[in-house]
């Protein structure tokens, strides 16, 4: 068992980001070469190779990017938009984004719902859920494996690999 599996196992990933993650062998190889940011911060996350700032910053820009798939369909809704801006502003404590963040969420409603809960994850500083729920908005408007994808090369910007030595 290589140390790609033994992470997967440990970490309780997925099975389809495990079955994918284990073509390779290393996990420099799997951050090299994933094309989805949720599965990027999830296995940051769970590798503690990312500050809560980084986390905080990158969902906000997740959420920010599918927010006009949002606005367009309830334009007076604002909710969402009041919750990114509450997280530009907010301290790094996620529990007290998270509550405060609440009322954006309640804006989730039929295909724009994902936008909502994007801006709700930024807010609560869960990029990897601001990132899973910025590719399914970006679904609903047809794009998802190019938001995906924009998103695994952003975060790369942002962190480069933790696992390469060289």
């Amino acid at each position: 068992m290589n140390g790609v599996e033994q992470f997967c196992i440990k970490h309780r990933a997925c099975d389809d980001g495990a079955k994918w993650a284990k073509q390779y062998a290393t996990l420099a190889d799997v951050y090299d070469n994933c094309k989805r940011g949720d599965w990027l911060i999830w296995m940051l996350d769970k590798a503690n190779k990312i500050e809560l700032e980084q986390e905080r910053l990158l969902a906000i820009e997740f959420a920010e990017r599918v927010l006009p798939i949002f606005e367009r369909r309830y334009p007076n809704d604002d909710r969402p938009c009041k919750a990114i801006e509450a997280a530009k502003n907010s301290s790094n404590s996620r529990h007290t984004a998270y509550d405060a963040a609440r009322a954006a969420y309640a804006a989730d409603a039929a295909y724009a719902a994902d936008a909502a809960h994007a801006a709700h994850a930024a807010h609560a500083a869960h990029a990897a859920h601001a990132a899973y729920a910025a590719a399914n908005a970006a679904d609903a408007a047809d794009d998802t494996s190019a938001e995906s994808k924009w998103q695994a090369n952003r975060i790369r910007e942002v962190i480069s690999n933790p696992w390469r030595t060289t």
